[in-house]
């Protein structure tokens, strides 16, 4: 069974659909810059959200 993805900041329990709605936000606000940075706090989040989606148990 699997379990709802934890926001690592807050530790708190997110459905699934709520995670995946919150990371085709961040996606639609990238500034689509020409040389991307791994400082950038948009790609960090789309991270973040997307390892949150991928823990199993």
């Amino acid at each position: 069974m699997r379990t709802m993805p934890e926001w690592c900041y807050t530790r708190e329990s997110v459905s699934d659909e709520k995670a995946e709605q919150a990371l085709l936000a961040v996606k639609s606000a990238c500034f689509g810059c020409a040389e991307h940075s791994n400082d950038c706090s948009l790609a960090k989040a789309v991270r973040d959200i997307t390892e949150m989606l991928e823990v199993k148990e």
